[in-house]
């Protein structure tokens, strides 16, 4: 068994603090446990009056106060705007180191996410204290409950069992995650919240309170300081040396308001600090910059890039949740699925070197291993030829037309960062053909291509087949629009239409 360690007394989401229940509390605790709905759906003995909730409300509260990792957790959940108790989450069984968890949450508060929010962080913190599986059961009728442990990354166990509850049989479901490998916080996406711009406002005034004369700006970076984009409610500021010599007087400063130093973290070029204060402030990461930092260029190359770019930003937002539903627990692998598409902002701002080259000989094959591909996935489902896409479309014989057309390799770019992943044909100021492996499609390989051949080649048309909606998608948010031109695509029923370059 793994050795479990102490548990934290507070826990911070993005619209939560989990936290110890207070003698204060005891009103909204007797609401929450003597309410009808909750006895209904989460299996609380029925009160005669508030009085005789009493016992379990004081019980809960000196539960909550002991966090040793032998004594039984119970977490108060209070919302952050008013640290109003709203419900609480505690343990239900526990065997070596596994534990079963439950919840109540008052019905004023339903079908907003909370306990998505408050469950998801508790297990990523039970997996950091050395627990290795994460249990919980809901009645098979509760979808609600259902939903909040699938968006936690919970699946069936297969076990279940009847319960008797208030003269009804239920049939009670089991779902539980395990540890696998590394698993740290919580990854957690949620929509934007025009709270983060004051939360910087509050921590910016702090940091330059205390230490205003050694920076020339402290920066809100990171996807929090973009209007309309989802993020992790986490805000990244960067802090910007007026002269790097002045860090020494820096650090000081910050560690007198609550901050202690951590080094570079492994990244040249910046210097993180960790809020160790006593108060209870925002999440936030903080960096102090020299201000000839390349990652500085690079926070701030992303935040305008995204700002300048709604639909761009749109399109990363979706990017992230994607990554946060499928790594729930794995931040490495969060941040890998994303890293693409900010690389392929950082090559359009000229911070990175572009991986896309000319075409060489030795590409033909997998240009047309591509090409095939994208066939197959993008059109067979539109022209229906069994023939054609499953007889005549061959990798062999395609890549040996590439080789033979006279504009090959010159009119060809792909690609190539260790692998050639997707490539263009264009042919004076028209793209003629752009696709990506199909399982690498959504990472910016697509926008580095299409950034290059607008920015280098001078495209300014092409020609999309109308019902390739995704593809009239993807040309849109970069500025090509239908002109009104169309004609027939060979031998079919079909339309292409021409879109052209928007001019600002």
């Amino acid at each position: 068994m793994n050795e479990l360690l102490t548990r934290p007394r507070i826990i911070q989401t993005n619209r939560l603090i989990l936290r110890p229940i207070r003698k204060d509390d005891a009103p909204d605790t007797v609401r929450i446990l003597t309410n009808p709905r909750c006895a209904e759906t989460y299996m609380l003995p029925d009160y005669p009056s508030p009085d005789d909730a009493l016992p379990l409300a004081r019980r809960l509260a000196a539960l909550s106060e002991k966090t040793g990792a032998e004594d039984k957790l119970v977490y108060g959940i209070a919302l952050r705007e008013d640290d109003r108790l709203i419900g609480f989450l505690n343990e239900v069984a526990r065997e070596g180191d596994a534990m079963e968890l439950g919840y109540v949450l008052h019905p004023n508060h339903w079908n907003r996410g909370y306990m998505t929010e408050a469950f998801r962080e508790v297990i990523g913190m039970l997996f950091r204290c050395g627990y290795s599986a994460v249990r919980a059961g809901y009645f098979e009728e509760n979808a609600a409950s259902r939903r909040v442990m699938e968006k936690c990354g919970m699946t069936l166990t297969g076990e279940s069992e009847e319960i008797d509850y208030r003269g009804r049989s239920h049939r009670c479901v089991y779902r539980e995650i395990r540890k696998i490998g590394r698993m740290g916080k919580a990854v957690s996406v949620v929509p934007y919240s025009s709270r983060w711009k004051e939360d910087f406002a509050l921590l910016r005034d702090r940091i330059a309170g205390a230490a205003g004369s050694c920076f020339s700006a402290v920066e809100h970076v990171g996807s929090t300081s973009v209007e309309g984009l989802c993020a992790k409610p986490i805000v990244d500021i960067d802090a910007v040396l007026a002269d790097a010599g002045l860090f020494p007087a820096a650090k000081d400063a910050l560690a007198g308001i609550g901050y202690e130093y951590e080094g570079d973290r492994g990244i040249p070029g910046r210097e993180a600090f960790r809020y160790v204060g006593g108060e209870i402030l925002p999440k936030h990461n903080l960096y102090v910059c020299p201000p000839d930092s390349p990652e500085l260029a690079r926070h701030l190359a992303l935040r305008n890039w995204l700002r300048e770019h709604p639909a761009g930003a749109e399109a990363y937002g979706r990017i992230k949740q994607r990554a946060a539903e499928d790594f729930p627990y794995e931040i490495e692998r969060y941040i890998e699925a994303k890293t693409p598409f900010i690389e392929s902002v950082y090559r359009e701002a000229g911070l990175l070197p572009s991986p896309v080259r000319q075409a060489r000989e030795e590409d033909a094959e997998r240009i047309a291993e591509i090409r095939v591909g994208c066939y197959r996935m993008n059109f067979y489902p539109i022209f229906r030829s069994d023939s054609y896409y499953f007889g005549e479309l061959s990798v062999t014989g395609l890549a040996r037309r590439i080789r033979e057309d006279p504009l090959f390799p010159g009119a060809y770019a792909v690609f190539d960062d260790g692998a050639v992943k997707g490539y263009s044909r264009i042919e004076g100021d028209e793209l003629k053909e752009l696709f990506v492996e199909p399982c690498l499609q959504g990472r910016g390989i697509g926008t580095a291509l299409f950034g290059m051949a607008v920015r280098e080649r001078g495209v300014r048309t092409l020609w999309a087949l109308e019902e390739n909606t995704r593809a009239l998608r993807f040309y849109s948010r970069r500025g090509f629009t239908p002109d009104g031109e169309r004609k027939p695509e060979a031998d079919t029923e079909h339309d292409l239409i021409r879109l052209s370059k928007t001019e600002a």
